[in-house]
């Protein structure tokens, strides 16, 4: 029984633990009666097992054994983990004197990460006794003890070929790959890259503002969506802003074709996509701003290494090791550390591209977390109750709110509007944009009917969240009630707001602000 509970437990740990055996003169892996050893590198820590017949060895052997095992971890470069860990497998209770041995025999040297520790197994009761609290883990020897104690030992382990075990492992180590060219990654770059031409030559020919052209072909913007445009969720993933937007997300996606040539066609084509619309209902929920740009479906692709890195951790950390948590990391810190990037999308996204991937990918029956109906499960939860609580949330139905008073002022409804923008400020809105919204229609509006003293009051409340905007309609105001320096003084400084900002503000509201300055002969 001993020996096959020896070959069940070798098997277990090549298996599920990344462990090898150690080859004799002849590069050949065989099974020993009275010990057997193995090793791994786990992140760069030296992991060795030791699996000993208890029974075979006197307490005086034990002693001798663990000793030597501590003159090993000193001979060994100092910076190197080392974690030993002496399994022995007893037919029934040992001999006290050996237990006594073997649980002095503990060693440990925390600040170096030097260890060895001891497990003893009593095959009669089908037990396993761990002599030691630290480290909180054995690498899953003790986990994988019980469950051979559970299942049964079978005597026709001692029939499988060791060598072949292990040859299965070593070809885990190496990435199958499921497509050898990545065609889907380029022929999204070269859609993006057409839609961004055909865009950018519609715009100069009709002179058509882009960000407008973008509203048009599939933005996102929220207020659509809410009315009835689902299919913004998926149409920005093709939209760029500029240029730098275009090349930046182009150039990622060339980077990260891996995640193609890994998983498969199919498989990227349904993460992508995926990833992409998950990435702009993130946006949806928590950005008012216009949205657009692969960005949220190429960091879906960095989802989907991570889960790549849960299925197969040995294989990501040789291929990838902790780049891909950098890349991430690096991207997100500055989203967050500039103002226009949407990285709420990319959070999105990220999350989105992790779970589509457990969700496209074949349930392993060893792990449940890599069972592919939790990640469609998860999928459908997180999707439903994103959109239910985006197009059902009081914030999301200002903003319907806000779309038709600004459809009212389109249709110069003055007095609607007034009456609409009133009943939008008693909700108490929360967005900022559509604060900026209101409280600009609203005292456009209360200008056109006269009621200035309003008016300027909603202006002023305008310039503490939008000073440009607010200064602009303010000097407006004062104009028409032929308050002159008043006028002069806001105008000019909206003037100067608009020309400091980057893109040089608005050409025909500065035009304008100075036709108005000379009718009043500044």
């Amino acid at each position: 029984m001993k020996r096959e509970f020896t070959y069940s437990l070798l098997q277990a740990l090549i298996k599920d633990r990344d462990f090898m055996p150690l080859q004799d003169a002849e590069g050949k892996y065989s099974i020993y009666d009275k010990i057997n050893i193995l090793t791994k590198d786990a992140y760069g820590a030296l992991v060795i097992v030791e699996l000993l017949d208890g029974d075979s060895l006197t307490s005086e052997e034990i002693e001798e054994r663990l000793r030597g095992n501590q003159n090993i971890i000193y001979q060994i470069e100092e910076g190197i983990a080392q974690y030993i860990y002496e399994v022995f497998i007893f037919s029934s209770y040992p001999e006290q004197d050996k237990l006594n041995v073997i649980k002095a025999a503990q060693y440990q040297k925390a600040k170096d990460r030097k260890y060895i520790k001891c497990l003893s197994v009593n095959l009669e009761n089908k037990s396993v006794e761990r002599y030691f609290k630290l480290p909180l883990t054995d690498e899953g020897i003790s986990k994988n003890i019980k469950a051979i104690m559970k299942q049964g030992i079978s005597r026709e382990i001692v029939d499988v070929d060791i060598e072949e075990v292990v040859m299965q492992k070593r070809n885990e180590f190496h990435i199958k790959l499921e497509a050898k060219t990545p065609i889907l990654s380029y022929a999204l770059i070269a859609l993006n890259v057409i839609i961004w031409i055909a865009l950018s030559l519609y715009s100069a020919q009709s002179g058509t503002n882009f960000n407008e052209l973008l509203l048009k072909f599939g933005a996102k913007e929220n207020t659509h969506i809410l009315s009835g445009e689902y299919w913004r969720f998926i149409t920005p993933v093709f939209l760029h802003f500029d240029i730098p937007h275009l090349v930046l997300n182009c150039y990622s996606l060339y980077a990260l074709n891996i995640v193609e040539r890994v998983f498969g066609h199919v498989k990227f084509l349904a993460v992508y996509l995926i990833a992409g619309i998950m990435g702009n209902i993130a946006s949806f929920l928590f950005s008012m701003g216009l949205g657009a740009g692969a960005s949220g479906a190429i960091f879906g692709l960095l989802g989907s290494l991570l889960y790549f890195g849960l299925q197969r951790p040995t294989l990501f950390k040789a291929y990838f090791g902790a780049n891909v948590f950098v890349m991430i990391f690096i991207n997100l810190a500055y989203g967050f550390s500039r103002s226009g990037i949407d990285n709420f999308a990319h959070i999105g996204g990220l999350i989105g591209g992790f779970l589509a991937t457990g969700a496209v990918s074949a349930s392993d029956k060893t792990k449940w977390y890599l069972n592919r109906f939790i990640y469609i499960a998860v999928t459908i939860v997180i999707v439903v109750s994103s959109l239910f609580y985006g197009f059902g949330n009081p914030e999301s139905k200002i903003t319907l709110k806000v779309n038709e008073m600004e459809e009212l002022d389109k249709n110069q409804n003055w007095n609607e509007v007034i009456k609409a923008g009133k009943e939008i400020l008693a909700l108490n809105p929360k967005s900022e944009s559509n604060r900026i919204s209101v409280y600009w229609t609203l005292a456009k509006a209360q200008g056109m009917t006269g009621e200035f003293d309003d008016a300027v009051e909603n202006a002023k409340k305008l310039v503490e969240i939008d000073p440009t905007n607010g200064r602009y309609i303010l000097g407006l105001l004062y104009h028409d009630m032929g308050q002159f320096e008043k006028a002069r003084d806001e105008l000019l400084e909206a003037k100067k707001l608009m020309s400091d900002k980057g893109n040089g503000g608005s050409k025909e509201i500065i035009s304008n602000i100075d036709s108005i300055l000379r009718n009043m002969g500044y």
